[in-house]
Order: C-alpha cells, then structure tokens, then sequence
C-alpha cells in the first residue's frame, strides 16, 4: 500500500513552514522516530482551545469505497484525540464530516492508530484531520498515513 500524505515525515522549508500540513499547534519537533519527526504537546484541563493538525491538499476519493488514516501516537493522558475526514462534492460543498475519538486506544506507547472512513455517494475529494482538546499530557504524534481500502 502507497501512502497518499505528501511529507509524512514532516520535513520544513527555509522558512520552517511544514509543507502540506496546517496547524494551530506545536510546529514539528527536531526530535525523530524512525526517520519521521514528531510533535508533542500538553494541553491543561483550563486550556480552552482545540489543536487541529490538518493535512490541505484535498486527496480524491471518487470511485474509492474507503479510506484508512491515523498516525503513530503515544500519550499519558488523552482526554480528547480525534481522527477526521471531510467529504466534498464535485463542486467543492462539503458532503459530510466523520469524526472518531481515539483517545481510548492511546496509551503510554507509541502504535500505530488507523480509522477507516467510508466514502459517502457523490464524494469527490476527503480532507483529513486530528483534533486535540481537553487534558493532554504528553502527547507525541508522527508518520501520518493514509492509504485507500475496502
């Protein structure tokens, strides 16, 4: 299976800019995993904002029936983790959101955590993306993949 996430391993421009990737989180870290860099963060329970990691280009679906993604994760504490997946029609309205909290299955070592989302009829592109919200301590995430399946 082919990854369809462009610079899953996170690599920046001159300007330390991740390409593909757009976040109102913590930039990628200096610090690697198997050649991926990883980003990390704690949120407190007063923090009030949600961390979204999401990956802009649109993939396209059309004639897929679904599409697995995730990342490698590890946490102590993971209130609220979610993987998503926006769903576009051919004229670029959005269709459908899939949402799926993952915070259940992280634990203290890092695994590779995939959720399958089912293509909605009339799909033409998906955009992905992880939520992080609530209490988080010591969360550190990498090598974002996305593959098509049955």
């Amino acid at each position: 299976m082919r990854n369809l996430i462009r610079n899953s391993r996170w690599y920046t421009d001159q300007s330390g800019k991740t390409s593909y990737f757009e976040n109102n989180g913590p930039a990628a870290d200096v610090f690697s995993m198997q050649g991926y860099r990883t980003r990390s963060l704690t949120l407190t329970a007063g923090d009030t904002g949600t961390v979204v990691d999401r990956y802009e280009p649109m993939l396209p679906v059309k004639g897929q029936r679904a599409i697995r993604w995730g990342y490698r994760i590890r946490a102590i504490e993971s209130q609220s983790v979610i993987l998503g997946a926006q769903f576009y029609d051919a004229s670029g309205s959005l269709l459908h959101t899939l949402k799926h909290p993952i915070g259940n299955y992280i634990t203290a070592q890092f695994q590779p955590i995939l959720i399958r989302f089912p293509v909605p009829p009339k799909a033409e592109t998906v955009r992905l993306f992880l939520e992080l919200s609530g209490k988080i301590t010591a969360c550190t995430y990498y090598a974002p993949t996305a593959f098509f399946c049955k």
